[in-house]
């Protein structure tokens, strides 16, 4: 199994992957400080971060949790191809 999941996770393929994180971190802050202080960091960007990536990989949308139209803004792999 390792070996048939290692090349997605090359050098190339992770470094592609940055811009899309970054635009969800930026929109997850943002959220963030728009929350009554003082806010839970945990609950507003260090949980929902990792499920939206994972999401974006596997070309699949956001949780139920996350409002449809947050999921799209945040999340650029719901409306492109997956990597």
């Amino acid at each position: 199994m390792r070996r048939m999941l290692t090349p997605s996770f090359s050098a190339r393929n992770m470094e592609a992957l940055r811009p899309r994180v970054r635009h969800l971190v930026d929109g997850l802050l943002d959220d963030l400080t728009r929350l009554p202080q003082p806010a839970n960091f945990h609950e507003a960007v260090s949980f929902p971060l990792p499920v939206l990536v994972i999401c974006g990989l596997l070309g699949a949308s956001g949780p139920t949790w996350v409002s449809s139209s947050n999921a799209r803004r945040r999340n650029p792999a719901t409306t492109s191809s997956p990597v």
